[in-house]
């Protein structure tokens, strides 16, 4: 009797949005015409190496080569392939004909997402188990060892679950044909991308023999490092897909912006790590300016969050006011993500400035606050945040102004790409048109309103540095008492609200 209720627990364990894509999956005939085309392809390539090649046996590059080809065709089908069946399929599930199953589904969005990356990934695993004899034979033709086929297929496995669920996440977005158009061709290229790193990074492993340095720091650093930022990656993307899907009454910001910071603080500790090891300043400036453009991302993204906090989310608000200030950071709304993300923004900034005054890096520059170098390669992730902060409360002002009354979701953010777009061209224009000299030898003042300035010409950031920190001053003067009345309009529900509620929803 024990043994059936630990079956049914079982089945309740299971995801049933998983069952339910591998049952389709099994029944339909994409997967097995995609399966048979891949074996075929597979015997193919085999077979007139075999029949066609007089050196076989005296070769030692046969066995490379021929892995190499294999392994395309697989990750053709796993790069190209799943992904786009997964999109087409999810897509079409979140059409505007059947969004309401998503709202009447006990299922949580996450469920939902790991249901469907589950079904995918079980796919993945059947296509990798019928190409590892084909794999297998090819190391008998000499030319490749076992341990650098098993980490690349590792590397490989990771890359290919980051393009199903990028393709997941694409699909989460709803909109009409021409939008889902556009955001098929726009995963298209990103796989293409991803694609040719990965055959260029497999061809690699294999011809230097990764695997020979299995048992030495020089391998296993570099392995988890690179494992630690794709599955944090792909967790980034879990979780925007989590949220993308979430009804935007609902608390969705939560998720993502606790996810940002472990992120945030987990790479800051691999690139200071890094430095330390290596003395090399490069790793710290890369690191910033990523985390300018995540957190520049997300704070243009969060121009388009409420201005309002629905009753959802304010009935999770803290009563207690010591948890209310960073509640405040963390919940939906556009005043928080846009501090948020700019704390963020100057958190990194000052963490760099630390870690370059305790590494003892870069000591014969300029000082600037707490030793940080004021160089043109050091200045360029203050002035690229400043350049993303100022058109965004630019934008802010624009429709808090002249659009205050237009309710439509990602007005806010539009206007700000607009206004860049705008900042970044017209400038240009207007100083080409009075002094028409070769674009190069136009003063730097013509291009001080495009963000790009500061990496194709360094000796203009501090010039940029400048006049953002002076708009950035204008532009957060202006829009104080907006924030103000942000924060302040951050509380919960009273009791007499809530009893409205419960009366408007029944």
């Amino acid at each position: 009797m024990v043994f059936p209720g630990g079956m049914q627990k079982l089945d309740d364990w299971i995801n049933p949005i998983a069952v339910k894509e591998i049952r389709q999956a099994v029944k339909g005939k994409f997967i097995s015409a995609t399966l048979l085309f891949f074996l075929t392809c597979q015997l193919v390539i085999i077979g007139s190496v075999l029949v066609l090649s007089e050196s076989v046996g005296e070769d030692f590059e046969t066995g490379r080569s021929l892995f190499t080809a294999l392994l395309a065709v697989l990750l053709v089908t796993c790069v190209f392939l799943l992904p786009s069946y997964a999109f087409l399929r999810f897509a079409s599930e979140h059409s505007d004909s059947h969004v309401d199953l998503f709202f009447i589904t006990t299922l949580r969005p996450h469920q939902i997402i790991w249901g469907k990356m589950m079904a995918l990934l079980a796919l993945v695993f059947l296509f990798f188990s019928a190409s590892i004899p084909f794999l297998t034979f090819t190391f008998l033709l000499r030319g490749l060892d076992l341990q650098s086929v098993f980490i690349l297929l590792g590397f490989d496995f990771l890359m290919i679950v980051g393009c199903i669920q990028f393709a997941i996440l694409l699909a989460c977005f709803r909109g009409n044909f021409m939008s889902r158009a556009f955001c098929f061709f726009v995963g298209f290229g990103a796989f293409s991308v991803v694609f040719s790193i990965v055959m260029q990074a497999s061809f690699g492993m294999l011809y230097f023999g990764i695997g020979s340095s299995l048992g030495t720091w020089d391998f296993w650093g570099p392995a988890l490092t690179v494992t630690v930022f794709l599955l944090m990656s792909i967790g980034f993307i879990f979780i925007l897909s989590v949220t993308a899907i979430t009804p935007s009454s609902a608390n969705r910001a939560l998720p993502v912006r606790i996810y940002m910071i472990v992120m945030w603080l987990t790479s800051g500790i691999i690139a200071y790590i890094w430095t330390h090891m290596t003395h090399a300043e490069d790793i710290l400036q890369t690191w910033v300016l990523a985390m300018v453009c995540v957190f520049g991302t997300l704070m243009l993204v969060s121009l388009s969050e409420r201005f309002e906090l629905g009753p959802r989310v304010r009935r999770v608000i803290p009563k207690n006011m010591l948890l209310r200030v960073p509640a405040f950071l963390l919940y939906s709304g556009a005043g928080s993500g846009i501090i948020f993300a700019f704390m963020m923004i100057a958190a990194s900034v000052l963490f760099v400035a630390v870690a370059f005054k305790l590494l003892g890096l870069n000591s014969n520059s300029g000082l600037w606050l707490v030793h940080y170098p004021l160089t043109s390669s050091f200045l360029a992730a203050p002035a690229l945040a400043l350049y993303v902060f100022c058109y965004s409360l630019t934008a802010l002002t624009i429709k808090r102004v002249f659009f205050s009354k237009v309710a439509r979701p990602g007005l806010t953010t539009f206007i700000a790409v607009i206004l860049m777009l705008i900042g970044s061209t017209v400038p240009f224009i207007i100083g080409y048109l009075i002094n028409p000299d070769p674009w190069y030898n136009l003063s730097s003042r013509w291009y001080i309103g495009n963000p790009g300035i500061i990496f194709f010409d360094e000796d203009s950031c501090l010039e940029s540095f400048i006049f953002t920190w002076i708009w950035g001053m204008g532009c957060f003067a202006v829009t104080l008492p907006w924030f103000v009345d942000q924060a302040r309009n951050f509380k919960p529900l009273i009791p007499a609200q809530k009893k409205m509620v419960e009366v408007n929803n029944e």
